[in-house]
Order: structure tokens, then C-alpha cells, then sequence
């Protein structure tokens, strides 16, 4: 019966969804009063509060003002009043279309009193609700996942896959990043490619003759081959071969000097710059010498030298270590080098700027040309010592003795002069 009175009295008041205090003037309801929490304990989920009978914090009057239920996602709400399901749901909200508390935007229903954060991994109805949270995601099979391409670097981010991420298989790496493989746990480029550092993405490697930006490492394909002037070239010490023209071109090691070589590979093939193949062998080219597996230039005359084959002038030897002229020769001074003549006869023009130019050993250059000397006359092609007097002579240039004439093939002395002594005097 007093049940029934309960329910007859018109001042109780239905529950208002946004407000946890209910007033009634007759305890057992939502809002009776009260001095102290045992006159609540009829009625569930509630204190005494202010002298009334009040939902303890996260809870809302019954419909029946007979006790009090959890606030829960899915709770009747008033619209507007958000604090109503927030204060018992973090990060939710009054939905205004089903007057329900709801997950706000990015977050999802993880229990009827959570609301959870969209990560990958959450479940999800549509690509928005993934898209909208986690970039480059997207909803499969109910459950957010990152795009194909990209990897779950952590529940929050989808990063793509590039070289040096972390993989477990070529299908992972060639997913985002063509013509990469995975070795050792990453995603690297594969043999026949190369990593641009601008673009980070693997490129085919170049071949032998074929245009490159010289910017990338290994961005040549042929081994011992690299980017110069614009152009995947054999390295230095290389030259580029192709058997034939159905075959790839190679970069085969340069031949040393003195080695055997093909000339039909020429003139590439020898590594010494100083070198050409010739007659089946890496040769030194003119002017130059080989020493050891070199060339060096022809020493000139008067430079040092280990053999006559080093001395440049074909009229010279190596004397002494050092260039020389050789035996009927002199040395011969230029404005800009020197060089080995044969020794000139006489009469014969000659240079007068070296010691010994002239054949015979009593000749000397005079005035542009071989003649005897002072003491010396002219017999045909030698020069003979002029004699004394009294001697025998056979010409007037014969007389070595000042003022002395060749007389009936006798040297004396001049019709002004008279001998004294061996000499010619004057007669006073």
C-alpha cells in the first residue's frame, strides 16, 4: 500500500537527464530527503547530497525515479548538455540525432563505458573512419591497416615503405619501392639498381656509354665503371671492350708496358698514356723510354741516365750516367735544347759555341767555318803544323816563324828581315 501511495503523490518529478538531483517530499525516490547516506541505501547508486537523495557521480535517475543507473554509451542524453555524458565517459558526447551519448570524432566504442582513440588495429565501419585518424590507412576486414606501400611504424603512424626500412620479404619492399629486395631485415635496392638520394627510389643502373647525372654513387652498371662528364666511362685504369655488338660492353684492365696487347683494342689499351700498342706489344711512343713498367721521357744531353736507350738524341750515349755525345760528334747549344752533330771537315760551316766542332784535332771554328789553327796550315783536308826555320815547306803558308816566306822549299826569313836566334828581326 505504501508503494502504491508513492506513485499517486503528484509532486514527483520525472527524471531529467541533465541533472543528477530529483526532488520528492516522501523517501524511497531519486530527490527524497535526507539527513544522512542509510536513508538512501533503498534506493541504489545514490548519497544523500545537500538533505536530498542524489546519483552518485556518473550515474542518472531511473525512469521510476527508483534508483539510479550507470551513465553509459548508448545513455539517453539531452541535447546540447555534452558535460552529462562526457563526465562519465571520457571523450564522448550528447549526439544530437539519437539524443544518445556517443564516442567523439577519432575515437571508437572499446567498451559501454570507454571510448577509445582510433589507432591501427581499431575496428572501423568505412575508410573514413581510419582515413580520418591515421594518415595513409584505410579500413580491411573491419580493422584499420596501413595502405599497401606503407607500414605500421607505431598504432598512430603508416609510413612508407623506402630504403632501409625494416622488412621481412622482397613482396614487402617492391610493394612501395620498385626494384628492391630485403636483405638481412631491409629493404635495399636490387643488384641491377641503384638508390637516387634525390627522389629515394631505386633506379636501373646505367650502362657502359650511357648518360648519367654523376650526382648518385654506384650509379654506373658495368663493373670498374663510373660517371664522367656526363657518361657511365671505364675507370682509369680500364678501357671498354665488346666482343661483338649482340654483347654487353666491359671494362677490362689496361696492359702494362712491354705486355702483350691487341692492337685491333687500341689506342685504349695500354695504361701508361705514354704507351700505344704496337706489333703485338704495349710500346713507349717516340721521345719516350720504358723504365720499369713506365715511360719516361728521353733524357737530353747532359741529364741523367741509366742506359743509352734513355738518351733522346740518337748521336748520343750514356757516359758517366749521364747523355753525352758520342764519339765523332759534338754538342751542339740551341736556343731551346741541345743536340749531337757530327763533327765538321774543314771549310765546312760550324757553330763556334762549342770547345770541339771540327774533325781535325788542330782545326777550330773561325768566322762560321772550320780552319786550322794559328799554328797549323791547310793540306788538303788536314791541318799540318807550320814549320820552323830552315825547315823544308812546299808553300808561303807553310813558315810557322813571324816575317818568314817559304824560299826554294826552305823556311827564311823575309827580303826586309834577318835571322836572329830563330827569329825574323827587322833590318834597320
Amino acid at each position: 500500500m505504501y508503494r502504491s501511495i508513492i506513485k499517486r503523490i503528484p509532486t514527483v518529478l520525472h527524471p531529467q537527464p541533465n541533472s543528477l538531483t530529483y526532488h520528492a517530499s516522501l523517501a524511497g525516490v531519486v530527490g527524497a530527503g535526507c539527513t544522512n547516506n542509510s536513508q538512501c541505501v533503498d534506493i541504489s547508486n545514490t548519497t544523500c547530497t545537500e538533505s536530498t537523495c542524489q546519483c552518485i557521480p556518473g550515474y542518472f535517475a531511473d525512469h521510476g525515479e527508483v534508483g539510479c543507473s550507470k551513465i553509459q554509451l548508448g545513455s539517453t542524453c539531452k541535447i546540447g548538455v555534452h558535460e552529462f555524458c562526457s563526465g562519465a565517459v571520457e571523450h564522448s558526447y550528447c549526439d544530437s540525432s539519437s539524443t544518445s551519448c556517443r564516442c567523439q570524432t577519432g575515437y571508437f566504442n572499446a567498451s559501454m563505458d570507454t571510448c577509445k582513440k582510433v589507432t591501427l588495429g581499431s575496428p572501423c565501419s568505412s575508410n573514413a573512419t581510419c582515413e580520418d585518424n591515421v594518415n595513409n590507412s584505410t579500413c580491411l576486414d573491419d580493422i584499420c591497416v596501413c595502405l599497401p606501400g606503407f607500414y605500421n611504424k607505431s598504432e598512430h603512424e603508416c609510413m612508407k615503405i623506402g630504403h632501409g626500412m625494416p622488412c621481412s620479404s622482397e613482396k614487402f619492399c617492391n610493394s612501395s619501392l620498385p626494384l628492391s629486395t630485403c636483405v638481412q631485415g631491409r629493404c635495399v635496392c636490387q643488384e641491377e639498381a641503384f638508390l637516387n638520394t634525390s627522389s629515394h627510389i631505386c633506379e636501373p643502373r646505367k650502362r657502359l656509354h650511357k648518360t648519367c647525372s654523376g650526382n648518385v654513387p654506384n650509379e654506373c652498371r658495368t663493373g670498374n665503371s663510373t660517371c664522367s662528364g656526363g657518361r657511365c666511362s671505364c675507370l682509369p685504369r680500364f678501357y671498354p671492350y665488346q666482343r661483338n655488338s649482340s654483347l654487353s660492353w666491359k671494362c677490362l684492365p689496361k696492359v702494362n708496358v712491354n705486355e702483350s696487347c691487341d692492337e685491333s683494342r687500341a689506342p685504349d689499351v695500354c695504361l701508361d698514356p705514354q704507351s700505344t700498342c704496337l706489333q703485338g706489344r704495349c710500346q713507349c711512343i717516340w721521345n719516350f723510354v720504358q723504365r720499369g713498367t713506365v715511360c719516361v721521357s728521353k733524357a737530353d744531353i747532359g741529364e741523367n741516365c741509366n742506359q743509352t736507350a734513355e738518351c733522346q738524341d740518337p748521336d748520343s750515349v750514356c757516359r758517366d750516367s749521364v747523355c753525352d755525345c758520342k764519339n765523332g760528334t759534338y754538342v751542339a747549344i740551341l736556343p731551346t735544347y741541345r743536340l749531337c752533330k757530327t763533327l765538321e771537315s774543314l771549310g765546312s760551316r760550324c757553330l763556334s759555341n762549342s770547345s770541339r766542332v771540327c774533325k781535325d784535332l788542330n782545326a777550330e771554328c773561325q768566322a762560321g767555318t772550320c780552319q786550322c789553327k794559328k799554328e797549323y796550315y791547310q793540306n788538303i783536308s788536314e791541318c799540318e803544323q807550320k814549320m820552323p826555320l830552315n825547315s823544308p815547306c812546299q808553300g808561303p803558308d807553310h813558315c810557322a816563324t813571324a816575317n818568314s816566306v817559304c824560299v826554294r822549299n826552305v823556311c827564311k826569313c823575309d827580303a826586309s828581315y834577318i835571322e836572329d836566334h830563330g827569329f825574323c828581326c827587322k833590318i834597320l
